[in-house]
């Protein structure tokens, strides 16, 4: 167990700070909190092990070390939800949970893993106070509005975040074109669904709401096979558009609810890129509008929004959230580049 877990320190990559932590937490639930009785083999082990333990440590953890001087969740920066609380603006910047659950458990299981008494905080009272007071002024990060992702960056920056299910997502090159990256979400098996999300900030009170992105599908088996969803972060739709295929049919439709293909915008077919162009002005239940268009022909004017029928819900006014959701029986490949989603 030693053996494998230093193995697999040595070469992985965490990509959240409690990955960092996992492995020392595992080594002394196991070596020291009564996992193994004592064995000198053990024991001699893990200390000739100590080293490459805390050297691999200390170098993770300075990875996710923000300029404000403490930890985050992601290298990027905060994780904005934390078992389904909002929790966080996603920012560069240090995070509780980051900071206790990351780094300070990681040092904490390192000084047991040693078999040394840690010191106390109160030790460092004094030159915690130091950095308080002589602390040079500076201002707080500016929140942007809205999203623009072009997906040109390296994939330590992707902020869109996966659930959980048998897909996976990441950034790739372009299959029409080798100069440009896009985001790529695809599911190999059927059985179960797969969601790719990214929250946002957007100013209250949004009259109108812009919507552009460009998207591309692989083939796929009759049926749904994408949702796009628009909403607000706690989780409520707004707009529901599906890519769907209907016998040798492809298109991409709009819902206002759970069931069903929707209102059709726009046929199209399979490994070709696509520009979606929407409009959103949510209003009451029966004066909410939305123009849509695909390769901006034929606009499609549509009084709904995603309600499931229940005139008793209003819409959603302030669009904050957007997540790209692979059906349960599709076994597909979703292409997305240059999405922006502004308010006015």
């Amino acid at each position: 167990m030693i053996e494998s877990t230093v193995y697999a320190i040595s070469n992985d990559t965490p990509n959240s700070i409690v990955h960092v932590r996992n492995p020392v937490d595992l080594l002394a639930a196991v070596v020291r909190r009564g996992g193994l009785p004592y064995d000198p083999q053990i024991e001699a082990l893990l200390r000739e092990n100590m080293p490459r333990i805390i050297r691999w440590a200390k170098e993770s953890l300075l990875r996710f070390k923000q300029p404000d001087g403490s930890f985050s969740y992601y290298e990027r920066g905060s994780a904005p939800v934390s078992q389904g609380a909002t929790v966080s603006l996603g920012l560069p910047e240090s995070d509780m949970n980051a900071t206790m659950d990351g780094a300070n458990a990681t040092i904490r299981g390192l000084y047991e893993l040693a078999d040394i008494t840690r010191p106390t905080l109160a030790r460092y009272s004094k030159d915690f106070w130091d950095v308080i007071v002589n602390m040079p002024p500076h201002k707080p990060l500016e929140i942007p509005m809205g999203l623009e992702d072009d997906f040109e960056y390296d994939a330590e920056e992707l902020l869109w975040l996966p659930g959980t299910g048998p897909g996976t997502f990441g950034l790739v090159v372009d299959p029409h074109d080798s100069g440009n990256r896009v985001l790529q979400v695809q599911k190999s098996v059927r059985g179960s669904g797969y969601r790719v999300s990214r929250d946002f900030e957007a100013p209250p009170g949004a009259k109108k709401t812009r919507i552009s992105m460009r998207f591309m599908t692989s083939e796929f088996a009759p049926g749904g096979g994408f949702d796009l969803y628009f909403g607000s972060s706690s989780g409520r739709t707004a707009l529901n558009f599906q890519i769907a295929r209907q016998g040798d049919t492809y298109f991409i439709s709009h819902r206002t609810s759970g069931r069903g293909y929707g209102t059709r915008i726009s046929e199209i077919v399979p490994n070709e890129w696509y520009q979606l162009d929407v409009e959103y002005k949510p209003a009451g239940t029966d004066d909410t509008w939305i123009v849509a268009s695909v390769n901006g022909q034929q606009p499609k004017v549509l009084n709904e929004y995603f309600h499931g029928g229940d005139a008793s819900k209003p819409p959603i006014q302030d669009i904050k959230h957007v997540s790209l959701y692979v059906y349960i029986d599709a076994v597909a490949t979703l292409h997305v580049d240059d999405i922006k989603i502004s308010a006015e």
